[in-house]
């Protein structure tokens, strides 16, 4: 009789807690902050515009579905920077610049997400993120190996393509397998 009732405190308890645990509403969609997404360009002539439309097509689905913008812009040159003063930077100045253009135009844009800068002269690719990107660093670093990998190996759309596959499975929006 002792054990019937305290199997039924445990029983009502444990119905409780799951109860508790519950989410008597439901999740309502996350509202983006912003209409469209922030256009990405690749002003370095870079990658072909085959590739260059799912970076558009990641923009829009993590805009949707997550509210965080993603951004990837490749520049030929870096703006108020001379070839000269490039060779001079050591890499924590070169960091500390491109740096600082990301976080101009997260400003600028209001940027919540991640930010993608290549730069063709010199060359330097910054991977960063703005505002509340709910995004791993691990991740950025990831992403960051991956694109010096396939421009190393003179395989850039491949390594756009992986590393838009690389964002949109970090945000849990990656290609269900």
């Amino acid at each position: 009789m002792r054990f019937t009732c305290v199997f039924a405190t445990l029983a009502a308890a444990i119905a409780l807690t799951a109860l508790a645990a519950e989410d008597p509403k439901p999740k309502e969609p996350v509202k983006p902050h912003r209409e469209k997404p922030l256009e990405s360009k690749d002003a370095a002539k870079l990658f072909k515009a085959e590739s260059w439309k799912q970076v558009h097509a990641a923009a829009e689905l993590m805009l949707k579905e997550k509210s965080t913008d993603f951004l990837i812009d490749s520049i030929a040159t870096a703006p108020k920077l001379t070839l000269e003063q490039a060779k001079k930077m050591t890499m924590d100045e070169k960091e500390k610049f491109f740096h600082g253009l990301v976080s101009d135009r997260a400003k600028a844009d209001k940027m919540q997400g991640i930010h993608i800068l290549i730069c063709k002269s010199p060359t330097y690719l910054y991977v960063g993120t703005t505002g509340d990107a709910h995004f791993p660093s691990g991740d950025a670093s990831k992403i960051r190996v991956a694109l010096l990998a396939g421009m190393r190996d003179k395989k850039p759309d491949e390594a756009l393509l992986k590393i838009v596959n690389m964002a949109l499975e970090a945000k849990g929006l990656g290609e269900k397998k």
